[in-house]
């Protein structure tokens, strides 16, 4: 059987100033982290774990995240198809934007995630083979579930840091114009 721990992981958000004086301003939070056999969910993904992407716990309403992640209700009637269940997504809340999702499997005795996936509403699904499937003890599985809940309601909207960086040059359309300038020197 494998372990099923909460931790804390930091990811960054940032709000772009897209005119000309306004300020990049970059966000470092805290988010719940699933670590799994000792291993965070961030470093098992790899490279491919986006910076923005927060927990079921960070994004939606915490009861409704455990009802998700007990197979018992749906973040959306669309997205992701029955059985599956997302546990990264975007900070928006909407999961259809792109999320790390699992198979959920559920016996009296055992919880089991599977068939790793970066699923988007629109695109094909991404299966991620290299993550192998975790069997966990139910009674832990629903003790980390009370512990993620609380550890989401302990760092909810707490910034350890935040920068801010003045944009530079007439903002965004300053350097859409470059970069199709530079294109089109290059053509």
């Amino acid at each position: 059987m494998a372990s099923l721990q909460i931790g804390v992981q930091p990811w960054t958000h940032s709000v772009v100033g897209f005119d000309r004086g306004e300020w990049e301003t970059c966000h470092v939070n805290s988010r719940v982290e699933f670590v799994l056999d000792g291993c965070g969910l961030t470093d098992l993904i790899g490279p491919d774990a986006l910076s923005g992407y927060v927990s079921i716990f960070d994004a939606s309403d915490i009861k409704l995240a455990a009802e998700v992640l007990m197979g018992r209700a749906r973040l959306t009637d669309y997205f992701p198809s029955e059985g599956r269940i997302p546990l990264l997504f975007c900070s928006c809340g909407d999961p259809g934007e792109g999320a790390m999702t699992v198979r959920l499997s559920i016996t009296k005795d055992t919880v089991t995630w599977d068939q790793w996936a970066w699923e988007h509403d629109s695109f094909p699904i991404e299966w991620l083979p290299h993550l192998p499937a975790y069997h966990f003890p139910f009674d832990g599985y629903e003790a980390a579930l009370d512990e993620a809940g609380q550890m989401a309601l302990e760092i909810m909207g707490t910034a350890s840091s935040i920068i801010r960086i003045a944009s530079p040059g007439q903002g965004i359309m300053h350097w859409l114009d470059k970069r199709k300038r530079g294109e089109l020197a290059c053509q």
